[in-house]
């Protein structure tokens, strides 16, 4: 029994650990597509 609330809790740990990798690569994706959108939008506007 205790051998198996070990093995979720690890589970649990890992499975929330890649939330937070995949959130983390969300929020960079959102970051570039902001920067490069502010980038072409600032250039459209100097040209």
């Amino acid at each position: 029994m205790m051998m198996m609330m070990m093995m979720m809790m690890m589970m649990m740990m890992l499975m929330m650990v890649m939330m937070m990798m995949m959130m983390m690569m969300m929020m960079m994706m959102m970051m570039m597509m902001m920067m490069m959108t502010g980038v072409q939008i600032a250039i459209t506007h100097f040209k």
